[in-house]
């Protein structure tokens, strides 16, 4: 479904009208799919998928030209959150040693890509997106954290942000 569909909660197409492959990993939570909308056998490429009271966010850093990937949100509101997985290039100074003396004859730096997990904050709103730290939190809450805040204390702030959000929204909408 398109960001759209998903801040109204309609979806473009229900489950039972796509065709495709989809498979679930729950080792690193996310998704592999290739979808078809039915009966038009379109090529369809779903920002978001949700499935069994999960939702997937496309993640476009990983996704190929026939196969999408997807991340499972962890928490879904005005701030969403959700693991990326992201391969980076580092680089490695390695050294050859001449085995009589010990000395160092070659130095060098090899390429090495290191692939790691990133939780990440998404707005639906506006489609920002920004790797969860202390700083990127405080940006986006306002609120403040403890220096030596942790992943799960991010997390559950991002919680709280998003219930206190949400029910003032609730207030502003009573007449």
């Amino acid at each position: 479904m398109e960001v759209e569909s998903f801040l109204g909660q309609k979806p473009d197409y229900l489950f039972e009208e796509l065709s495709g492959d989809w498979y679930v990993s729950r080792e690193d939570d996310h998704a592999r799919a290739r979808f078809f909308a039915r009966p038009e056998s379109l090529r369809i490429y779903p920002v978001i998928v949700c499935l069994d009271k999960d939702c997937y966010l496309n993640d476009s850093g990983r996704s190929e030209e026939d196969t999408g990937y997807f991340s499972r949100m962890i928490e879904i509101g005005p701030i969403c959150l959700y693991r990326a997985q992201r391969t980076y290039k580092e680089s490695i100074p390695v050294k050859a040693y001449n085995p009589v003396n010990g000395h160092p004859f070659l130095e060098s730096t090899i390429q090495r890509e290191r692939t790691v997990q990133v939780l990440t904050m998404w707005r639906p709103q506006t489609g920002e997106w920004q790797i969860l730290d202390r700083q990127s939190f405080e940006h986006w809450t306002g609120q403040s954290t403890d220096p030596q805040a942790r992943e799960g204390e991010l997390i559950r702030g991002i919680r709280s942000y998003n219930r206190l959000v949400e029910s003032q929204n609730d207030l502003n909408e009573r007449p």
